[in-house]
């Protein structure tokens, strides 16, 4: 049998390589609504004026990994984040996902300074401002998006005390991080919720991944690169 045009795969395999040195995606932090905590479910009120708060309630560490090694010292550590604020004014049809229709709400509270936290009983091990964009509902559920995710800036974290593998950990965050929160309502749709200043409550997820430094940044360009340049020698191997 003949093969014609087979690309020598070198090229391809160096840049995978040079891409995950310089990936975080080994490194995650999980954390949901705290079953066992008071007021562990979100909230979203009327604030007057078209506003509508949003309260994140109780949230817990569930999953903290660096290279698929649990950081147990951080499973079940509180996590903060500050209420946010938003507009029901602003509300825009995005489209259909099925029968559900997809809203948009602008977020009025742009940058939370030191918005987000995330402490081992009374002390705070890391704390950054947080970045917001808009929230998007769609039936019962909806999600934080500035982009695709909102972000963490600012980081700072605190070291005393803790064990080598969570120091580890939370240095990986300090550039900052891209976080994909979602929310589920227990009782109404969340734009309605949003809409009429019903209020509503349900449990909240989130999954933060750090975000490369600049460094990272140029490996992963120069990886891109040597990539190009196999795909312009044009390497075939024929039979």
């Amino acid at each position: 049998m003949k093969y014609k045009g087979m690309k020598i795969t070198l090229a391809g395999g160096l840049a995978v390589l040079l891409f995950s040195v310089s990936a975080y995606s080994a490194t995650i932090l999980g954390f949901t609504t705290n079953k066992t905590g008071p007021g562990s479910s979100y909230s979203i009120t009327d604030i007057g004026g078209g506003l509508r708060q949003l309260e994140f309630g109780s949230l817990a560490v569930t999953q903290a990994k660096i290279n698929n090694n649990s950081i147990s010292e951080l499973l079940g550590a509180e996590i903060d984040i500050d209420d946010v604020v938003i507009d029901s004014s602003t509300e825009m049809l995005l489209g259909a996902l099925g029968p559900i229709n997809l809203y948009s709400f602008d977020v009025t509270t742009g940058t939370l300074a030191d918005g987000f936290k995330i402490k081992i009983g009374m002390n705070t091990v890391l704390e950054a401002d947080l970045i917001l964009d808009k929230l998007v509902a769609g039936g019962k559920s909806a999600f934080i998006d500035a982009g695709l995710t909102f972000d963490l800036t600012n980081v700072e974290i605190f070291t005393t005390g803790l064990d080598a593998d969570t120091i580890m950990f939370l240095n990986a965050f300090l550039p900052g991080g891209d976080i994909v929160l979602s929310l589920a309502s227990y009782l109404n749709y969340i734009d309605t919720s949003i809409r009429n200043g019903v209020v509503d409550k349900g449990p909240v997820s989130g999954i933060i991944t750090p975000v490369p430094e600049p460094f990272s940044y140029f490996i992963m360009g120069w990886g891109a690169l040597v990539l190009y340049s196999f795909k312009k020698m044009g390497f075939v191997v024929k039979r």
